[in-house]
């Protein structure tokens, strides 16, 4: 990485280079992530009884300091010098904050859990976990599991860069959204039993399979594993229910779905109220963005989010107003299970409030009027895919369209 840094740099600073280079690749192997979880773990372990279980209230302080304060700080460490701002986001979001927040229940010398766990604890350790059934049964299929992952971690090495880019990613979902919805009305609503089943198979069949194969390919095992609890394995459980031929959602959604082109999506309304903002702000936000000298994926991430909220109460108001309130009331299963339930799983509206001064900023997530968003020709991600799954209502396609 630093073969040619000494054409610019004395050799005293090109050693400083390599060496933090060195370190950092050190640093950040797997083992470093997991030693977060299992080094204090192991201490306080050794210090009691050798089975992980607090019996006195030192012992469980303890306990909840490793779990509570040191195990997010660490790992937050690990992946702010490891990872991308984003991973970082996302796994705060998923796992460390609600990790701390359990924890800080559990932890409470006020609550009722705490004094009936201590009061069980001998219990749990002499009739269970020192028991030869649970090591032979539990203990051991959870140590196979362990080594199976750093083995396949090992074994990644060159990735295959043309198809590790983001934008293979992001084909997955908009390729087969974009050739059916060429096929039919343009607005990426399904009208029809066949072109429900069209929709279904994108859902349900070729999207995990397409996201499961770049994630293997371009990812690590950790991330992969991750990613697909999170989003993958929930969507497409949601996407079952939804297409179930014998099912209340997809009759329900069918009922309503040619009010919802009709009345709603292919609207000129609809499209200056609703989609003109969120395109443009997609676009404010990215411009906005990378013009920082120290771009922040918070910033970011909170801004679009703020933005997509914004853009999902105005359909559901227009939906209510030219379809009634039952059509309101389906419409949003689609959105959040399906393959923006990602995007929803970030952007919570309680946390995300677009009329909420404490919670967006409209200067910072409105962009001005006379911004016209360009669409398909954008470089945000936002405003491009949505032009991309939605010609019909997506601007930058037709010129003479955009007003």
């Amino acid at each position: 990485m630093f073969a040619n840094c000494h054409i610019f740099c004395d050799n005293i600073v090109c050693g400083q280079a390599d060496e933090a280079y060195k370190r950092k690749l050190k640093y950040c192997k797997l083992d470093n992530l997991f030693s977060c979880f299992a080094e204090p773990i192991a201490q306080f372990t050794s210090q009691v009884n050798g089975t992980g279980i607090a019996q006195s209230e030192e012992e469980f302080e303890q306990f909840c300091f490793n779990l509570h304060d040191y195990l997010p700080y660490c790992a937050k460490q690990w992946i702010k010098r490891c990872g991308s701002m984003m991973h970082l986001e996302i796994i705060k979001r998923t796992y460390l904050d609600p990790l701390q927040q359990s924890m800080k229940t559990f932890c409470d010398p006020q609550n009722g859990i705490r004094p009936k766990f201590l009061a069980n604890a001998q219990c749990l350790i002499e009739e269970v976990k020192l028991a030869t059934a649970y090591r032979g049964e539990c203990v051991r299929q959870i140590q196979a599991n362990m080594e199976f992952i750093h083995e396949l971690d090992g074994k990644m090495s060159k990735k295959k860069l043309k198809f590790c880019k983001p934008e293979m990613l992001l084909e997955c979902g908009i390729e087969p959204n974009a050739m059916f919805t060429s096929t039919q009305n343009g607005s990426g609503i399904v009208n029809s039993d066949d072109e429900m089943e069209q929709f279904c198979f994108n859902q349900v069949d070729y999207l995990p399979i397409c996201l499961k194969q770049w994630l293997t390919r371009c990812s690590s095992p950790v991330t992969s594993e991750l990613i697909q609890r999170i989003f993958i394995k929930p969507m497409k459980k949601a996407m079952i229910e939804f297409c179930d031929r014998n099912g209340p959602i997809r009759n329900e959604f069918l009922k309503y779905s040619n009010c919802l082109i009709h009345k709603v999506k292919l609207s000129k309304s609809y499209r200056r109220e609703c989609i003109r903002p969120l395109q443009a702000a997609g676009e404010f936000i990215h411009e906005n963005s990378i013009s920082q000298r120290t771009p922040s994926f918070t910033e970011y991430l909170t801004n679009t989010c703020c933005a997509f909220n914004k853009w999902e109460n105005c359909i559901l108001s227009h939906l209510t107003e030219h379809c009634g309130k039952p059509s309101a009331d389906v419409f949003p299963y689609l959105i959040h299970q399906g393959t923006l339930n990602l995007l929803r799983h970030l952007c919570q509206p309680l946390k995300f409030d677009p009329e909420n001064p404490k919670h967006c900023d409209k200067n910072k997530f409105i962009a001005p009027e006379s911004l016209t968003p360009k669409g398909l020709h954008s470089n945000s991600i936002l405003s491009y895919v949505f032009s991309y799954s939605c010609p019909n209502v997506g601007w930058g396609i037709v010129p003479e369209r955009d007003w």
